[in-house]
């Protein structure tokens, strides 16, 4: 009997402990613990363009999977143009849209659109029990956008950035050839690029006849980055994502410990988009 009893304690502490193991696993990944709000500004870009994001996160037991959405995105000289506001209810939609497809099991990302603000802006963050990895966001409409995570900074919350101007002409094209040449001999129309990281100084940099990587380059040295001529991380593509995710491009600015919460771009130079990388933890 006593052996018996002391079998029955044994196990019960086994179950204890997994339990309590298994919850602490669990807790350790609370709702919103990753968060970015993105605040869209008015496209400036003629014509029809495109915001494009994709999203990667990890379940508590490894799981990895993930999204990507496309949101087409009118111009000034449109009938009906979209503002910032339209901009972040188009891609709030296109998002939810793209995870629908997803069991509810697994959808590890919340998107809600701010709604009665001055200010219009979607918050993107982690349910319970998942854990963000990745997320990518390639703007091409030419606006002014603010990117802003939680009360602490990009830094304090691990997480690196990396930003990557991109020739925009052939966003809506299928790419089958891409040739690095070609990319090397686009020269950009002019514009400018601003960048302003929290409340400081904000950085210009001239683009008019120069390439991206040297946009990136005067870029980096300005906003205290380092300019890397490989990417945050690799895209990862279907088949469907053949015309919104273009080949890397051979170099993007990269700030791997960003002493701010928030940063803001703006792409005056319409023969440009932009793509943001955020990598919220090594895999």
């Amino acid at each position: 009997m006593k052996k018996n009893k002391a079998g029955v304690g044994r196990t019960t502490s086994i179950v204890l402990a997994a339990g309590m193991v298994s919850t602490f696993l669990y807790a350790a990944v609370p709702a919103g613990r990753d968060e970015l709000r993105i605040y869209p500004g008015n496209p400036q870009k003629p014509g029809e363009s495109i915001v494009s994001i994709s999203g990667r996160w990890v379940t508590d037991d490894g799981l990895q999977t993930g999204f990507t959405a496309l949101a087409f995105v009118n111009g000034p000289d449109r009938p009906k143009p979209d503002s910032g506001q339209s901009v972040a209810k188009k891609v709030a939609h296109s998002m939810r849209r793209s995870m629908a497809d997803l069991g509810l099991s697994l959808r590890g990302l919340s998107v809600d659109l701010a709604k009665n603000t001055d200010n219009p802006h979607y918050i993107l963050k982690n349910k319970e029990g998942f854990s963000l990895s990745k997320l990518t966001v390639r703007d091409y409409i030419n606006d002014r956008y603010t990117i802003e995570i939680g009360a602490r900074s990009f830094g304090q919350h691990g997480a690196k950035v990396s930003l990557d101007l991109t020739e925009s002409a052939s966003i809506g094209k299928v790419i089958i050839n891409y040739s690095a040449a070609e990319q090397k001999a686009f020269r950009a129309e002019g514009g400018g690029v601003e960048v302003t990281i929290g409340d400081g100084k904000t950085v210009t940099v001239e683009t008019k006849n120069r390439s991206t990587e040297e946009i990136e380059q005067a870029l980096a040295s300005q906003v205290g980055g380092k300019f890397s001529s490989s990417p945050l991380f690799p895209d990862e593509r279907e088949k469907q994502d053949e015309k919104n995710i273009k080949p890397f491009d051979g170099g993007e600015v990269q700030l791997v410990s960003l002493a701010a919460n928030s940063f803001t771009v703006d792409v005056k130079d319409p023969s440009l988009g932009i793509i943001n990388r955020y990598l919220f933890r090594d895999e």
